[in-house]
């Protein structure tokens, strides 16, 4: 059986690709949001889940018990399907330190669940345990989406306003200042990808960039669709609408989630204009109080990134130098 991956830390565009890929492909396990192709989908939901807590564990488990989980794991998926010649898995959640993937966040307690020390990514240590040995090398294929640390940073912090009271552009700035001075993990994305390439081999491992895929989206997707060997023709590999990248992100501030979560669920026809009040009740006392509902990505931030992850990013420069020749 053939194990396909999508990994990425949210907001990179892992979401995008299931929409646009993954949930028209048999084999596909992973979170519905609103990939209504995907067939039994709480069942398919479940294994995806499944599957990435086992990986998430590994930091903390020993090989045996990484071992064990895996095989009944696998075994549920055989008893579903017997015939299943491959499994794509797309969860952002892969690239997560945590088996309760409690760190997923990008400023995460770690007095209350502290990273494993001198460690490696859980799917690094998942594959030396069990992955290798139950897929083999050759049948293992792993899609890595990154982008502009400055840009997702700033993204992730507007999707995640909504959980902070105090949102605002100060906040998010200190923000900024506690994910540098802590040298987060997750953000080692060059030390992921030269670690899976030692392992799986560069032919086997795929690096996708954010903005590509709002600007040169064909030509990226058809190298996704050719390196995972998608069921799609050609004909029908899109253009995908461009999205203006620039400084400004909006915040999504409660309640409006929650009335967005309510209309895919509830059919109430007063439901918009309900929303639509609330949203203007939240613009009126933002106004009164002279905030912004949205966050800066200042050329100040910018430029902490670049120098916090200049080694990093200059090790995924020469890791795509050395996979064109």
């Amino acid at each position: 059986m053939k194990l396909y991956l999508s990994i990425g830390f949210p907001r990179t565009g892992t979401t995008s690709l299931q929409h646009w890929l993954f949930s028209k492909q048999n084999g596909f396990l992973g979170k519905i949001g609103g990939c209504e192709d995907i067939p039994n989908p709480s069942f398919s939901n479940k294994l995806s889940k499944e599957f990435t807590k086992i990986v998430c564990s590994s930091a903390f488990l020993e090989n045996n018990e990484i071992n064990k989980l895996t095989d009944v794991w696998l075994k549920k998926i055989i008893d579903a399907n017997s015939n299943q010649e491959k499994l794509i898995i797309s969860d952002e959640g892969l690239s997560s330190w945590s088996s309760d993937l409690k760190l997923r966040d990008p400023w995460p307690t770690y007095k209350k669940n502290p990273l494993p020390k001198n460690s490696s990514f859980p799917i690094i240590q998942w594959l030396k345990a069990t992955g290798i040995k139950t897929f083999q090398k050759e049948n293992i294929k792993i899609n890595v989406t990154v982008r502009s640390r400055a840009n997702w940073f700033t993204s992730l912090y507007a999707k995640e306003s909504s959980k902070f009271l105090l949102a605002s552009q100060k906040h998010f700035e200190i923000k900024v200042n506690d994910v540098i001075k802590n040298n987060n993990p997750h953000m080692k994305w060059g030390v992921l990808l030269n670690d899976l390439i030692s392992i799986l081999g560069k032919e086997n491992v795929l690096i996708t960039h954010y903005e590509n895929l709002f600007s040169e989206s064909k030509n990226d997707i058809k190298k996704i669709v050719d390196f995972f060997d998608l069921d799609m023709p050609f004909e029908e590999i899109e253009q995908k609408k461009s999205q203006k990248l620039n400084n400004k992100y909006l915040m999504r501030r409660f309640p409006t989630k929650v009335y967005n979560r309510i209309q895919r669920n509830v059919n109430i026809p007063n439901l918009g204009f309900l929303q639509s009040f609330e949203e203007f009740l939240l613009d009126s006392i933002l106004s009164f109080l002279g905030r912004e509902d949205y966050i800066l990505c200042t050329e100040e931030i910018e430029r902490l990134f670049s120098d916090a992850f200049m080694d990093d990013e200059n090790l995924i420069a020469s890791i795509e130098k050395q996979n064109s020749i």
